[in-house]
């Protein structure tokens, strides 16, 4: 997404979407066959093999991107899932139903497809007054979560705990 990192790769920045969807397609077809061959706009290739293939069917992509219309409808034709980057549930629960209606036009449900959410870091009453995140307050969220569509949760350590022993007892509970 950034402009950036186009230049310093020599790729145009402009067509990065387009450029995008032929490569996932041409992923797929790799994953498919073999030998393969694709051709679109800016990916070409006749009859060659890309081994050792996965175990399974496909590698599952996930797409970081905004729930516009047309993203959302490539979404549910390509993706495996959404990781998206709004801040809570009330936010993107309303996108991720639109992702999950716009599946059967693809031949696809929604157990074809996930919605991965980080979950937020959050103060207790109690962290508030001190600036503390709390592990449980923010746990506390993945109902909410859940209800708005989300499939697969992300929990950073590094928002709880800053040091080994502190992951260690987030595993310990079974975080």
């Amino acid at each position: 997404w950034q402009e950036e990192e186009y230049t310093a790769s020599g790729i145009p920045f402009k067509g990065r979407k387009a450029r995008m969807v032929d490569q996932v397609r041409a992923l797929r077809e790799l994953w498919r066959n073999a030998p393969a061959s694709f051709a679109s706009e800016t990916v070409n290739f006749e009859r060659i093999y890309s081994r050792p293939a996965p175990v399974q069917k496909s590698i599952p992509l996930h797409f970081g991107i905004a729930p516009t219309d047309d993203n959302i409808a490539l979404m549910a034709e390509l993706a495996d899932g959404w990781l998206p980057m709004l801040r809570s549930p009330s936010e993107y629960g309303l996108f991720a139903q639109r992702i999950y209606a716009r599946l059967p036009e693809f031949g696809r449900t929604p157990d074809d497809f996930t919605v991965r959410a980080q979950v937020r870091p959050m103060k207790d009453a109690a962290g508030s007054k001190s600036g503390k995140v709390s592990i449980d307050a923010s746990l506390a969220t993945i109902p909410e979560m859940m209800a708005a569509g989300v499939t697969e949760f992300t929990v950073t350590p590094l928002s709880f705990v800053n040091d080994v022993a502190g992951v260690r007892q987030l595993v310990a509970r079974g975080v």
